[in-house]
């Protein structure tokens, strides 16, 4: 998991560039899950994330997430809509083809 450094680095700065990307999506899957569309600037996990860190703050939390980082590095993310997460094993474990934003199924 990524290093977190409690300073006044940003929250691209701390991480891989990789995994900004992979808070998106997983931010967006449950968003879309929820049936509320795509995240946006300000509401959005990483923009959440980085106002923690440059805010020193060890928790960061979001309607679907909780996120906390300890001083040795690691970062917990705790889901808080157990719902969804039920639906998204479920869609992952089926295969099951869900509705795109223009209302046809995926590939």
């Amino acid at each position: 998991m990524p290093t977190c450094r409690r300073d006044n680095a940003s929250f691209f700065d701390l991480l891989r560039p990789r995994i900004p990307r992979i808070f998106v999506a997983l931010d967006n899957v449950f968003h879309r899950l929820n049936g509320k569309g795509t995240p946006k600037y300000p509401d959005d996990l990483v923009t959440c994330l980085s106002e923690k860190i440059r805010n020193k703050a060890a928790v960061a939390e979001t309607p679907y997430f909780r996120c906390k980082w300890y001083l040795n590095g690691n970062l917990h993310v705790e889901f808080l809509r157990l719902d969804l997460l039920k639906e998204l094993n479920h869609i992952g474990g089926n295969h099951v083809q869900v509705p795109g934003p223009e209302g046809k199924a995926g590939r």
